[in-house]
């Protein structure tokens, strides 16, 4: 009976390694775990804790006034400093859209990029006090907003945005604006 009980034991640890574990190779965030909970940084898994904690960014997205309605929605990223192959992420390859912040390749520390719908009122072109929480913690994170012309993220790319500037810190929000202009 003991015999039994160890092949059933070994069995079924054998069948918890479905889930990948910090260290694993991995070419995309999402073979690592869920969106926001782990990370493929150097083509190896990397999977925060509980204790990691989460914190929160309060960012305002402003526009030039030649881009009044500019765009009907915009839809903000919170994303590491770091891809999965290893690359370092920044606005300037943000913004030549170089990288998409939607691909599989970029590390995102929130489950779902943030929703907005933007009213535009009487020429006002600056949004501000968006509150977005549950991000996981980074030293060095790059924010990016996409504005687009019609709701749900339809139509073309309107307008783009970028920060990298910013650090995401366990129990503490941030501070900031993202500018976006013509992609």
């Amino acid at each position: 009976m003991g015999r039994w009980t160890l092949i059933l034991f070994l069995l079924a640890a054998g069948c918890t390694t479905e889930n990948p574990v910090p260290g694993e190779p991995c070419d995309a965030a999402e073979t690592c775990g869920p969106i926001g909970d782990a990370a493929c940084v150097d083509g190896y898994c990397h999977i925060y804790d509980e204790n990691s904690g989460h914190g929160g960014a309060i960012v305002a997205l402003s526009f030039n006034r030649d881009m009044y309605e500019a765009a009907a929605c915009t839809y903000v990223y919170f994303l590491l400093d770091r891809l999965a192959d290893g690359s370092t992420l920044d606005c300037q390859r943000i913004l030549s859209q170089e990288v998409d912040p939607a691909s599989p390749g970029v590390n995102s520390l929130v489950a779902n990029p943030k929703y907005l719908v933007l009213h535009w009122s009487s020429g006002g072109t600056f949004f501000p006090d968006n509150l977005i929480q549950f991000i996981r913690p980074a030293g060095s994170m790059v924010a990016v907003a996409q504005g687009y012309e019609f709701l749900n993220g339809q139509g073309s790319l309107t307008a783009l945005g970028c920060n990298d500037e910013q650090t995401i810190t366990r129990d503490q929000n941030v501070e900031f604006v993202i500018q976006l202009n013509t992609p």
